[in-house]
């Protein structure tokens, strides 16, 4: 996995989302084992293959995304790419560390963009055409640790490049949860 940080985005695009990228958030809690986030997922299809980050945080662009509605989103084979956005929101007063799992592991390219409450921008990229030891976690699966501080919103916008199936099956897992799962999975 390749994990690089950027610091510079418009000014624009830091402090200001489109409405439509915000629509779908999901508020997390300490106590939940396991959340399903495909029917909270907003979606857009690049037939073209060009729109970039910048592209996808521009409003015009933002307000083309369409709610997914189903827990996992299959679109086929394809040779779209597609982008998923969705917010996860805490409350709670302490730091949340949780789990996202990305169950479909045929997926060539993932480029996961991470905005912390608006305000900084990391980048992961990981898929079947990156090396197997470069995951934040080696497993089948595909898997980012998340750690939520306290009383924040963590936006995640998807690219999502395959020659394969396009299935996106997303979960964010507690921990606990996830080893329970997946031990009697094997």
């Amino acid at each position: 996995m390749y994990i690089r940080s950027f610091i510079s985005l418009s000014f624009c695009a830091l402090f200001y989302f489109p409405g439509s990228l915000f629509a779908s958030s999901v508020s997390i809690q300490a106590d939940q084992a396991k959340v399903s986030l495909g029917e909270k997922l907003l979606v857009l299809e690049d037939v073209e293959g060009t729109l970039t980050i910048d592209d996808i945080l521009q409003p015009n662009t933002a307000a083309r995304f369409q709610e997914s509605g189903v827990e996992t989103p299959n679109y086929g084979y394809t040779h779209s790419i597609y982008w998923f956005s969705l917010e996860l929101t805490s409350s709670e007063d302490e730091a949340l560390s949780k789990l996202l799992e990305i169950a479909y592991s045929h997926l060539d390219k993932v480029t996961a963009y991470l905005f912390l409450d608006a305000k900084e921008k990391e980048i992961i990229e990981f898929g079947d055409k990156y090396q197997f030891d470069k995951r934040a976690i080696e497993h089948r699966n595909f898997l980012l640790p998340i750690n939520l501080p306290s009383r924040s919103s963590l936006r995640i916008i998807f690219r999502v490049e395959t020659s394969s199936s396009m299935r996106f099956p997303i979960v964010l897992w507690g921990w606990e949860g996830f080893l329970e799962e997946d031990s009697g999975a094997i």
